[in-house]
């Protein structure tokens, strides 16, 4: 049965894995059963509280809770919006006033840092009275059945570096084709153990929540602070028993800079990709030496597709001065290289990268 809303892939993986660990994060432990359980009710309180249709907000700290309210959005047939923790308040009110959302979800915490701004009328919710709704799960299971694929899952927000962020409308499609592509193409399972690097305001998250989800396998959020300290990580997904990390190029540059590899035990971990920035040739050799025998590989693609649209499994050992390539397209998606007349380029020649397929954003949003 086609499935349109990508929720149901948590609803498929409770159903299949209740009490196996989902995910986990410094304070938090979830089975499956929990995960579903908590969204449902934060989403019925989104829904109490008037988020009918309209962009929710999640102003958290990356964590266990903040997927929680990712899932509640969709039950209750909302787009969600990630934001950082730690925005400036001036970043916050642009994107305020471009999503005008129906809700703003934060803690105890950080809601004090909202009393100065115009919240656009958006209500504000906390989201311990969230996680503690009743549900009426006629009301729910009615907001999550309305959702269409081509419906907004998220609204993910630009650097804004040449000029005013934007608001990247990515539909639920272009989630369930990629959490299907993840899993087909790296073979996941329920025994998957994933390390998740990116903050949730960064599309390549989206690697590790619905990856993870779509094959029933378990999310272990890094601390924020753990990745500042490369010498400590190689550790870390050892004593996690990672078995494959999506991490931007930086973060595996400095592992390999700090000497931490040498020696390092980590049979667990089968799949090493990055995304994000140019991998280095000398540092991603240095990964494949320390760990021969194990998947790497080099995806592309802006916010605009559903994090990526392109993929290369490195096969051989690459000179530091050649160009390390970006592959072929993913699944249901194709990828033209364009003369500035619209044609399609000939080899060698130089174009723009232009993508077809369910992956592509809806637009930008409020902002045609």
């Amino acid at each position: 049965m086609r499935i349109h809303s990508a929720v149901r892939l948590l609803d498929e993986a409770a159903a299949r894995f209740a009490d196996r660990c989902a995910v986990e994060d410094e304070t938090t432990s979830l089975t499956y059963a929990q995960y579903r359980d908590t969204a449902r009710k934060i989403g019925a309180g989104l829904l109490a509280a008037g988020a009918v249709r309209r962009p929710v907000v999640v102003y958290l700290p990356k964590s266990a809770r903040a997927l929680c309210v990712f899932l509640g959005a969709q039950y209750a047939g909302c787009p969600y919006a990630p934001v950082d923790a730690h925005i400036p308040m001036a970043r916050l009110d642009k994107i305020i006033d471009s999503l005008r959302p129906g809700c703003i979800v934060t803690d105890g915490t950080l809601a004090p840092n909202l009393e100065g701004l115009d919240l656009r009328g958006a209500k504000v919710c906390l989201y311990d009275s969230l996680a503690a709704s009743a549900v009426d799960r006629e009301r729910l299971d009615a907001a999550a059945g309305a959702v269409n694929d081509a419906d907004p899952i998220y609204i993910m927000y630009t650097s804004g570096s040449t000029g005013t962020p934007k608001g990247v409308t990515i539909p639920h499609r272009g989630i369930l084709d990629y959490a299907d592509w993840v899993v087909k193409t790296f073979g996941f399972t329920e025994e998957t153990v994933m390390a998740g690097q990116a903050p949730f305001y960064f599309d390549n998250s989206t690697f590790d929540i619905y990856g993870s989800i779509r094959c029933g396998g378990k999310l272990v959020l890094i601390p924020d602070a753990l990745v500042l300290y490369p010498l400590r990580l190689p550790q870390f997904l050892a004593e996690k028993e990672i078995t494959a990390i999506f991490w931007v190029p930086t973060v595996l540059i400095n592992i390999a800079n700090s000497g931490a590899l040498e020696g390092a035990d980590l049979p667990a971990l089968r799949t090493v990709a990055f995304c994000g920035e140019v991998m280095p040739n000398k540092q991603l050799n240095v990964w494949r030496r320390a760990l021969p025998g194990r998947t790497f590989a080099n995806l592309y693609g802006p916010t605009e597709i559903t994090d990526v649209c392109c993929y290369y499994i490195v096969d051989r050992e690459f000179a530091d001065s050649e160009p390390l390539p970006i592959g072929k397209a993913c699944e249901n998606m194709r990828v033209l290289i364009l003369r500035e007349d619209g044609t399609e380029a000939a080899t060698g020649e130089q174009g723009e990268l232009c993508v077809l397929g369910s992956s592509v954003a809806l637009g930008y949003w409020n902002a045609p």
